[in-house]
C-alpha cells in the first residue's frame, strides 16, 4: 500500500487567491473539525506556502486549467508523488504557462523520464545520480525504482521539500471546500429559519 499526494509551492501572499480558484476557504481553528474535503498547508518563515492534498483518484492541483489559473500572477511549483502507482512529477509554472516538467511512471520502465520545457541546470546531475543508483540496485538484483525520486529531487532543489515525511516548518492551516449552493437555493434563496 502506498501514498498518494500532490502539493504546490507558491509565495505565501497567494494563498487566498489560490483557495478561491480551487473553491476552498480557510477553516476557522476554534470551529469543529472539518467534515468536508480539506487541504492542509504550511506557511513558512521564508514567505512560501506549501499546500498539500491527499486523495483517492481526483486531484485539484494536477489539471492544466487549474495550474494555469493558479500560476497566472506568480511562479508556482506543482508536485505529485503516487507510490501506489509508482509515479511522480514536478512542474514549474509561471504567468499561466508551464515552464518545465519532469515525469516518471514505473510501469513504463524504471528509466522512463519524459521532460518538457527549459529544464533547470540541476536536472542533469540529479538524473545522473539517480540513474547510477538505479544501475547499482539492478546489479544487486533489488526490485527498487530509484528514478521515481528524480522529479521530487528536482522539486526539492527549488522548494526545499521532496515529498518525504519531514514536512516544511511553519504555521499550519487547513482549507475546507466552500459549501456548494444547490439549484433550488440559487433560485429561491436560503431558508430564513435555518
Amino acid at each position: 500500500m502506498g501514498a498518494r499526494m500532490s502539493w504546490l509551492v507558491a509565495d505565501a501572499d497567494q494563498i487566498e487567491r489560490i483557495a478561491e480558484i480551487i473553491g476552498y476557504r480557510r477553516h476557522v481553528e476554534d470551529a469543529s473539525p472539518p467534515k468536508s474535503p480539506c487541504k492542509f498547508g504550511v506557511t513558512t518563515p521564508s514567505g512560501k506556502v506549501f499546500l498539500f492534498e491527499e486523495c483517492g483518484w481526483e486531484w485539484d492541483f494536477i489539471s492544466p486549467g487549474i495550474q494555469s489559473a493558479i500560476s497566472a500572477e506568480t511562479t508556482v511549483y506543482f508536485m505529485m508523488n503516487d507510490t501506489t502507482m509508482m509515479m511522480s512529477s514536478a512542474e514549474q509554472w509561471r504567468d499561466g504557462a508551464k515552464v518545465w516538467g519532469v515525469y516518471h511512471q514505473s510501469d513504463e520502465g524504471v528509466y522512463h523520464l519524459p521532460t518538457e520545457g527549459d529544464l533547470p541546470a540541476s536536472f542533469k546531475s540529479i538524473r545522473a545520480r539517480r540513474f547510477a543508483e538505479q544501475k547499482e540496485l539492478e546489479d544487486q538484483e533489488a526490485q527498487v525504482d530509484a528514478a521515481i525520486k528524480i522529479p521530487l529531487d528536482l522539486a526539492a532543489a527549488f522548494t526545499g521539500y521532496d515529498g518525504g515525511m519531514n514536512e516544511p516548518e511553519g504555521d499550519d492551516f487547513v482549507l475546507i471546500r466552500k459549501p456548494r449552493i444547490g439549484f433550488l437555493r440559487r433560485i429561491f434563496g436560503r431558508n430564513k429559519t435555518s
